[in-house]
């Protein structure tokens, strides 16, 4: 297991927001099986909580600190959790477009989002696959459990780490640059979750042909929106995404 595959920025913020009493809820939403998650949760609260003896205030521990969780993971839970582990964090945690590219390239109103959208050549009935899929990743539901959770007080480690890490509990607070939303990223890993269990599904419904077709559609749907200014124009072929947790 290679830690340096993600920044310590990006492993300290998925240690930190499982360690939250409010997160443990969505563990197998996100994907990720544990089978003890409230021991998993406080082993990763001791590490963090160790942490800040040997890492300044303020400044977030380094790959070391990843390596070392990793290998804490492996020796209280054993390896194949410990791979599974790796696996999600590095595969399917998703928070903003970079943390997976390649399945983030089919989103962002890549796919046809009502019946008017579909190309010409593609016949109208195919229009209920990706109705499908676009409900089978939907994440409405969660969003209203989310909802009454934010007006729920805090346990005393998540009013600890809210206070350090300067979480809100404020809907979709992303526009204030001082605060974060931890449940934005449980929402977004969510969705990228039943993205891509869906995805073998949608494409089941479409011959070679139709797929390679979709595939062009895709890319020029992409610049007809703006989308490759930002992140560029790869988007991979339907068969070369496959999910490998």
């Amino acid at each position: 297991m290679d830690a340096s595959v993600l920044d310590s920025y990006r492993w300290n913020l998925i240690f930190d927001l499982l360690s939250l009493d409010g997160m443990t809820p969505f563990y197998e939403e996100m994907g990720l099986q544990i089978h003890d998650k409230q021991r998993f949760a406080h082993l990763l609260r001791r590490l963090i909580t160790e942490s800040r003896q040997t890492y300044e205030p303020g400044h977030t521990p380094d790959i070391s600190f990843a390596e070392k969780v990793l290998k804490e993971i492996e020796a209280n839970f054993g390896k194949a959790t410990a791979e599974h582990f790796y696996k999600w964090a590095t595969m399917i945690f998703c928070w903003v477009y970079q943390d997976q590219p390649h399945w983030s390239a089919w989103d962002h109103d890549t796919l046809p989002r009502h019946p008017a959208q579909l190309p010409d050549w593609l016949p109208p009935e195919k229009w209920q696959a990706i109705a499908e899929f676009r409900e089978a990743h939907s994440i409405d539901d969660i969003e209203e459990r989310v909802k009454a959770l934010r007006s729920q007080p805090l346990s005393n480690w998540d009013a600890e780490m809210y206070s350090i890490h300067n979480y809100s509990n404020v809907e979709d607070p992303m526009c204030e640059d001082d605060f974060v939303d931890p449940y934005s990223p449980i929402l977004s890993t969510i969705e990228m979750n039943r993205f891509q269990l869906a995805w073998p599904k949608l494409w089941s419904h479409f011959s070679e042909d139709e797929k390679s077709r979709f595939w062009e559609y895709a890319k020029q749907r992409r610049r007809e929106i703006g989308l490759d200014k930002y992140y560029g124009n790869s988007v991979p072929h339907p068969d070369q995404l496959r999910r490998q947790i």
